[in-house]
């Protein structure tokens, strides 16, 4: 699992977070219109409590869909509320699972 969030204390809290809660979750500053992620690696990407702030919502909703594999199985959805992670991801961030983590 890969989370991003464009603040760097908000990356550096995850990953703290995370290590202490023992979860293998890797989480990597960047933008949501420009994912440090590569195209067709990921089955699943879902943005909880953050579209509403993108400055280029449509470059971010593309981005999942480069990120994405290109199969039935795969989806993205965005999310006004906290979900399961959030003992670990900060409020803001997008999260994408490989399907090697799971």
């Amino acid at each position: 699992m890969v989370g991003v969030d464009i603040s760097k204390t908000f990356v550096r809290i995850a990953n703290e977070n995370a290590q202490k809660a023992g979860l293998d979750i890797a989480f990597e500053e960047g933008d949501a219109a420009d994912l440090p992620l590569p195209s067709d690696g990921f089955d699943f990407a879902v943005c909880t409590a953050a579209f509403k702030n993108f400055t280029r919502p449509l470059d971010a909703l593309n981005e999942t869909y480069r990120m994405r594999r290109r199969r039935p199985a795969s989806r993205s959805t965005a999310a006004a509320a906290q979900i399961r992670f959030k003992r670990c991801l900060p409020p803001s961030s997008m999260s994408c699972v490989r399907p090697a983590c799971r």
